[in-house]
């Protein structure tokens, strides 16, 4: 395993630096998880995907609530990819969590895969949020369930994040139920807190 360590980690810095990247964000964003997870109902045994896996945190917390579901994550980013197995090393182990490298534009999966589909914090740097949603619906079982929450929803209110994050783009809760209503999901809504500005968006296939 040193080699493979060595390999992804060869510059001076960069395997701390992306640890402490990656503990920053699973530590920050455990309300927003917390506050995405009230709105979906997670199935006791079946499969779960988490799109843009990130730091591998919200696998893990969901992993703690439900031991039986079968958890997979896919982001583009093989660093990511590699954090999240070792974050979620005992489910790993288990056979019960997975991580891959892969694009929710053209995500790595068959047709009516997953029973749930989650994502956090990842959808401000999707390509096309309408058409991806659509690549997420695929995967989505007929009567499965999306959550997608993010900390910000006002263009208004968080435009210096906006600005200073290349890539980022901040959408409304009403482009958000349309994207998803134009992927042919049902019943999409957004859930606001308030206080936060936070946003969780479910709906169904």
């Amino acid at each position: 395993m040193y080699w493979k360590w060595k390999q992804n980690y060869a510059k001076p810095g960069v395997f701390f630096g992306s640890f402490l990247v990656f503990l920053n964000m699973n530590r920050e964003h455990v309300p927003l998880w917390q506050f995405g997870l009230e709105h979906v109902d997670l199935p006791h045994t079946g499969r779960l995907l988490d799109v843009g896996c990130g730091g591998g945190g919200l696998l893990r917390m969901v992993h703690e609530l439900e031991p039986q579901l079968h958890l997979t994550g896919v982001d583009y980013s093989p660093k990511s990819v590699a954090e999240t197995l070792r974050v979620n090393r005992r489910g790993v182990r288990d056979g019960m969590v997975e991580a891959i490298e892969g694009s929710v534009s053209s995500l790595p999966f068959a047709d009516n895969t997953f029973d749930v589909v989650t994502s956090s914090e990842s959808l401000y740097f999707w390509p096309c949020p309408a058409e991806d949603l659509k690549e997420i619906a695929r995967v989505l079982k007929p009567g499965g369930s999306l959550m997608i929450c993010l900390d910000c929803c006002d263009p208004d209110r968080c435009p210096e994040a906006a600005r200073r994050i290349k890539g980022m783009r901040v959408y409304t809760p009403a482009e958000l139920v349309a994207f998803a209503s134009g992927a042919g999901l049902q019943d999409a809504q957004c859930h606001l807190q308030q206080d936060s500005g936070r946003v969780c968006l479910v709906a169904r296939r």
